[in-house]
């Protein structure tokens, strides 16, 4: 009995230990769905459930995001009628039907429409989960969107794309470089190679091409860009063909990435013909070093590269030194350079450096042994330029022109003391060039004739100034003076009249002459404006005329005064001895008219005294009644 009790209480401690056994397995097992139910829900690629007729059972946030649906608006709809576009879903439908089927795994792409219409490109790993009687439990699908990885993709094709036809048709050399080896080379670089393209793309180390002595300064070029140090290069060095003759290359090379690894790209450059022409320049210049000697020039020579310059015996003399007073740095140039004229000539310098300028040219002052300071024209060019862009070795010459310095500085003075001679004549000045165009007009032809300067210079002077009535004169006697400068008016004053801005003509004295400039020959014209000299002598005109009328008005009143007296008198006898009234009354309207007459020639006798040319010249007479004095008689 006992034993039997014992065997009771093992049994059941064993189905104790049995139910706690059990329910930390079903723990586990909650554990495990609930940690892949998150990992499925926190994962950024999207996972599907559906049965085997397609319901959708399952479908975790991240796709819902994407495709903008609820959970609640999915579940239990059909995958193929609401997320599938009606071209992928035949496709779709076949790979449904192969999971249910067969025991395989899927890997296919196909798009996923979203809520708002939009496509997107889904890469889906498919399975079907079955239970443990082999029936189908769900299909099971997890996707990746690689929508914008296939636009990616797509647009490097089309880069890559156009790079090749670009490369294709360049007439420089373009390569690319990973790993020491040729990953691209267009056609240009091939045949300065003298290779095949297939022969050198993915076969040919860089190595294969270098020349030997030239290959470590490469390598560490090549280093240095892969490595991030340099960004982008320019150097040259030589390369070996196929058919082992040595060029020289130039090469504009950078880092980029290509296919997500460091690469280099450049452009290579055969200036093998172009260093063959330098190097002939450089086996001339003791043939042009000479000829320079001989004109008379300075000569000098730079080498950047330890400072040093050559200077000419023909430099030094120039400054008034003897051959061994002066060193050989460029010191000895540079002190000597006025100190007004320095910046000058040293922004010439790097201008070109830079490439700005094909050659340096510069006026400056430079001082001499005696304490004077000569004008220089300087000019120089650089003929060896180091891998880095730096100038190497630049020649020069230097030019005395201090006397025509000097003849400029003499023509400057000159010129401004005509300009304020000019300025402040009262009378126009306009200068004519051989083509007939207006080259100079001081302020008094603004004044006169209304144009400002900037309206005349540059316009043709006759077609601007000359009444239409002169025209064809000019047309015929221009070109004569164009030949000669010379012509019927030259050294004359003439009396013209010239047209205003307005249109108004006005009378002007012109008179002209002639001067060379720059061997051909202008005129020179100064223009009066005679508009009150003429109106003087006019009024002075109208004067002498109004004097004359006077004159003989006054001796034919003094003719009629005579007769008028005996006819007064006869009347006045005739009117006494007359009993008749009607000849009295005739008589009397004969004596009042009588009467009359003499009294407009005793006015007209009075005026007479007047007729001076003073008085006459200021006299406008509109009433005979009225006498010289303004008052009435």
């Amino acid at each position: 009995m006992l034993e039997e009790i014992s065997v009771l209480k093992q049994r059941i401690k064993d189905l104790e230990l049995s139910e706690i056994e059990h329910r930390h397995d079903e723990e586990a097992l909650r554990k495990e769905r609930d940690f892949g139910a998150a990992l499925v829900e926190a994962s950024p690629a999207f996972f599907v459930a559906m049965d085997e007729n397609g319901t959708i059972e399952l479908m975790n946030g991240s796709m819902l995001d994407a495709l903008g649906y609820t959970l609640e608006e999915v579940m239990g709809k059909d995958c193929l009628s609401m997320l599938v576009p009606d071209w992928d879903k035949e496709a779709l439908s076949e790979i449904f039907v192969k999971l249910i089927t067969e025991t395989v795994q899927t890997i296919n792409e196909n798009r996923v429409l979203t809520k708002d219409g939009r496509e997107l490109l889904v890469e889906w790993h498919g399975r079907a989960v079955r239970k443990p009687d082999g029936n189908l439990d769900y299909l099971f699908g997890v996707g990746t969107d690689i929508t914008e990885r296939r636009r990616a993709e797509e647009a490097l094709r089309e880069s890559e794309k156009k790079f090749k036809d670009l490369a294709e048709k360049s007439i420089a050399g373009i390569y690319l470089i990973q790993d020491g080896i040729f990953k691209y080379v267009n056609l240009k670089l091939a045949q300065i190679l003298g290779y095949e393209i297939d022969e050198i793309t993915g076969k040919m180390f860089v190595k294969d091409v270098i020349f030997p002595e030239d290959w470590p300064a490469v390598e560490e070029n090549m280093r240095k860009r892969i490595e991030g140090e340099l960004g982008s290069l320019h150097y040259e060095f030589r390369v070996v063909t196929k058919n082992k003759e040595v060029k020289n290359a130039e090469v504009y090379s950078s880092r980029t990435i290509y296919r997500g690894k460091p690469t280099i790209i450049g452009t290579y450059l055969d200036i093998t013909e172009r260093k063959q022409i330098e190097n002939a320049l450089r086996e001339s210049e003791a043939r042009w070093q000479f000829a320079l000697e001989g004109s008379g020039d300075g000569v000098w020579d730079w080498d950047a590269a330890s400072n040093h310059v050559f200077f000419s015996a023909r430099w030094k003399a120039m400054l008034g030194y003897a051959e061994q007073e002066i060193g050989n740095t460029l010191d000895e140039w540079d002190r000597r350079v006025h100190p007004d004229d320095k910046a000058g000539v040293y922004a010439d310098l790097e201008r070109h450096f830079r490439h700005e300028t094909a050659h340096y040219e510069n006026e400056h002052r430079v001082l001499c042994k005696d304490g004077s300071y000569k004008w220089i024209l300087d000019r120089g060019k650089v003929i060896e330029w180091a891998q880095d862009g730096r100038p190497t070795r630049m020649i020069g010459t230097h030019t005395d022109i201090t006397d025509r310095k000097q003849a400029e500085t003499a023509l400057l003075e000159s010129e401004a003391r005509l300009r304020s001679i000019t300025g402040s004549a009262r009378d126009g000045i306009i200068m004519m060039d051989p083509r007939g165009a207006i080259s100079y007009w001081n302020p008094a032809a603004e004044k006169m004739l209304g144009y400002c300067q900037d309206e005349a210079i540059g316009k043709n002077l006759h077609e601007l100034l000359a009444p239409e009535r002169y025209l064809e004169a000019h047309r015929s006697a221009f070109p004569g003076f164009m030949r000669t400068g010379q012509g019927n008016a030259i050294g004359k004053t003439l009396e013209l009249a010239a047209r205003r801005k307005d249109g108004r003509e006005i009378p002007v004295d012109l008179s002209l002459s002639v001067v060379s400039l720059h061997g051909e020959p202008y005129a020179v014209g100064i223009l009066r404006d005679i508009t009150s000299r003429k109106r003087a002598e006019e009024e002075e005109k109208h004067s002498e005329k109004l004097s004359a009328a006077l004159e003989m008005a006054g001796a034919i009143c003094h003719e009629l005064n005579q007769p008028l007296q005996v006819i007064s008198g006869r009347i006045d006898l005739l009117s006494m001895e007359s009993k008749d009234d009607r000849i009295r009354k005739t008589l009397e309207i004969i004596s009042d008219q009588v009467s009359r007459i003499g009294a407009i020639t005793k006015k007209l006798m009075g005026l007479r005294k007047y007729s001076n040319r003073a008085y006459a010249g200021t006299m406008k007479i509109a009433n005979i009644d009225q006498t010289p004095e303004g008052g009435a008689q």
